[in-house]
């Protein structure tokens, strides 16, 4: 329904016809998970909104007042803008949209961003050392724990580790 040039259109009643895909989506919610933000995403801008004024009806019934009324001048306003430098491809990445991506993560992906990448740490664990650590993280999590083969598989495909080793190499603590 993004990409696509057409759409089908199925009217009550009516046979499909195809039509120009001319479809912009505006999704508003407070829900940290409602999308499905894929790591390279390049279509889903998310704002960062203060919790200030939760609650404060008359604030946001002002707010509402004052778009019925300049509508129509703020869609001219709109329409005027020079967008001819306007590069689409590039959205800024805020600190909610990183959450989210962050979030949907694999759970053994989180964790090792949250203990090793994000503390500028390499991984210097045996598998079994770094999957005891790990399961002793997600028993803190609410999202579903890996089986230590598919979380080993997981971080050597995804993040390109070399194989986990057994053991530590001769030398090492």
């Amino acid at each position: 329904i993004i990409t696509g040039s057409s759409i089908s259109v199925e009217d009550k009643y009516q046979s499909v016809r195809v039509e120009k895909n001319v479809v912009n989506l505006v999704v508003i919610t407070n829900n940290h998970d409602a999308l499905r933000i894929e790591p390279d995403d390049r279509r889903w801008l998310a704002l960062d909104i203060s919790p200030e004024k939760i609650g404060n009806v008359a604030y946001f019934d002002k707010i509402v007042a004052a778009m019925l009324d300049t509508a129509e001048e703020m869609y001219r306003y709109l329409i005027s803008i020079d967008t001819s430098n306007f590069r689409p491809q590039v959205l800024p990445m805020t600190e909610t949209k990183a959450d989210m991506k962050r979030d949907q993560l694999p759970s053994p992906m989180r964790f090792v961003l949250e203990n090793y990448l994000q503390q500028g740490q390499g991984i210097d664990e045996t598998a079994k050392s770094l999957y005891a650590k790990y399961v002793e993280w997600i028993g803190k999590e609410t999202k579903g724990s890996f089986k230590q083969a598919a979380f080993n598989a997981m971080l050597v495909t995804q993040l390109r580790v070399n194989k986990l080793p057994n053991t530590r190499h001769q030398g090492s603590n």
